[in-house]
């Protein structure tokens, strides 16, 4: 394998073995030590930042170096809710003193300390009710939302809503993962549904997942008419404000022309399944719920069960952290088997595939302990980012499944995926420690999309040019 002087400095320096990480105590934190919640909370009060001239990256100027270096090393949470105050007064002072990216990331920040016991106790439910850890579910929700109650957000067609970012197909598939009795209570249009899908009450409800919630007649574009119509309301707010108040009093008038055609009883079903979403993917409770469910999902259907078992407890240990909450799973705090789950969740299963053909294993040793047991997080943050050879003629990495089947990924998804789960692990980290970094860190580069001009010709690649060079295996 050919590996330019950059490539083979990242190999060494992201090694594995270079951190002497014990995966079965973690420097990790319970939900409600790490979690974004307001300083005061902790014991911290803000320093005063109204001198500093941005302060977002300043300190007071009567602060030492040595006190700076603490805060920077063991206050990092805390003093980003104090930035992230301080950003929104001098821009309510004086309105485009920032950019609207910045102004957005700190009103998420302050919106996600909001009632955070609240969400500490709602990630502990959920995270028991699917048996995953809960440092997982913190840190993808983090992630997700930074914790803030969003929105339903457009994502590219998708219609996330909430703090677990979750869509209409998700959340069909959850509700119907409750018995019918709570669906009902969560508003959704039972039966509508048997109507539409001509099944008599009998027929049990949870069967009813597979007809319902797929995108032939549950479409994520079901969304797009109310999404354009509440913009309407936004009343020169920005996007990301938007709530289940601008979706108000939206009837099937308003929106059947832009409803896929259908029987009256499935047009019907449609408007009041995306009716049912909309009121209910902002509740916290429920949201982080659904979002819980749908990982646990792809944890049981695409991770394999060797996996899931290579880093789980054996009778007698745990994990030594005593936690407001106790725990109902026996898998590693950073397990890689749920860690795999979120990064499916996010950039699909192929992400399974890519772990294996940089580890160039056959589906038989993907399978085996042997394989898993060798594995870690940093291992498969490693093998997202350099699994696939670039091909120039297509501005995609080609790779084989673990079916021997050519496959192609953007530059960008896989890149993404190897920063999600990173930054799920430091969401996560206790502080002062470090345990896992993007290549975006290592390297100094930011995951960037390539740009085609109107003809569909390569204009300039996002993927970096020592990237390009790699073989795409380990």
């Amino acid at each position: 394998m050919q590996t330019p002087t950059l490539f083979s400095l990242l190999l060494v320096t992201f090694a594995p073995s270079a951190f002497a990480i014990d995966w079965l105590q973690p420097p990790v934190g319970c939900v409600e030590e790490v979690m974004i919640q307001a300083p005061e909370g902790r014991g911290f009060y803000c320093p005063d930042l109204s001198q500093t001239l941005d302060p977002w990256l300043d300190f007071p100027a009567d602060m030492t170096s040595d006190e700076i270096a603490h805060l920077k090393k063991f206050k990092a949470r805390e003093m980003t809710i104090c930035r992230s105050r301080e950003v929104q007064k001098r821009e309510t002072a004086s309105p485009g003193t920032f950019t609207p990216g910045r102004v957005q990331t700190t009103w998420m920040f302050v919106e996600g300390e909001r009632d955070s016991a609240k969400k500490a106790r709602a990630i502990a439910l959920a995270a028991n009710e699917n048996r995953m850890p809960p440092q997982v579910l913190l840190g993808a929700l983090t992630q997700e939302s930074l914790l803030a109650n969003l929105g339903i957000a457009d994502d590219g067609g998708n219609f996330s809503c909430g703090i677990g970012q979750v869509n209409l197909q998700e959340w069909c598939n959850y509700v119907h993962s409750r018995p019918e009795s709570e669906a009902v209570a969560l508003g959704w249009p039972v039966s509508q549904e048997r109507a539409a899908l001509g099944v008599s009450a009998s027929t049990p409800w949870a069967d009813l997942a597979t007809q319902a919630c797929g995108s032939s007649v549950l479409s994520l574009e079901l969304v797009r008419p109310f999404h354009r119509i509440a913009e309407t309301r936004l009343a020169g707010l920005p996007g990301y404000k938007l709530n289940a108040g601008h979706f108000k009093g939206i009837a099937l008038a308003d929106v059947i022309g832009s409803l896929p055609s259908g029987s009256t009883a499935m047009t019907a079903f449609r408007f009041a399944s995306a009716r049912a979403f909309i009121d209910r993917c902002s509740d916290l409770n429920t949201g982080i719920r659904a979002k819980a469910w749908n990982l646990a999902k792809l944890h049981s259907l695409w991770v394999p069960s060797s996996a899931k078992q290579s880093q789980t407890y054996v009778a007698g240990v745990k994990f030594n952290r005593v936690c407001a909450q106790s725990v109902t799973t026996r898998e590693y705090p950073l397990s890689l088997a749920w860690l795999l789950a979120v990064s499916a969740y996010n950039a699909g299963p192929r992400m399974l595939d890519l772990v294996a053909h940089s580890r160039k294993v056959t589906r038989t040793e993907f399978q085996t302990r042997t394989f898993w047991n060798a594995m870690d997080p940093l291992r498969v943050i490693e093998s997202i980012f350099w699994g696939a050879k670039y091909n120039p003629e297509t501005d995609l990495l080609d790779y084989r499944d673990l079916g021997g089947v050519a496959r192609s990924n953007l530059w960008f998804k896989q890149c993404v995926a190897q920063r999600h789960i990173a930054r799920v692990i430091q969401h996560v980290t206790l502080p002062g420690e470090q345990i896992a970094r993007s290549f975006e860190e290592i390297a100094g580069f930011t995951c960037a999309r390539s740009v085609r001009r109107p003809d569909g010709s390569l204009e300039s690649s996002g993927v970096p040019e020592f990237r390009r060079s790699s073989s795409g295996v380990l």
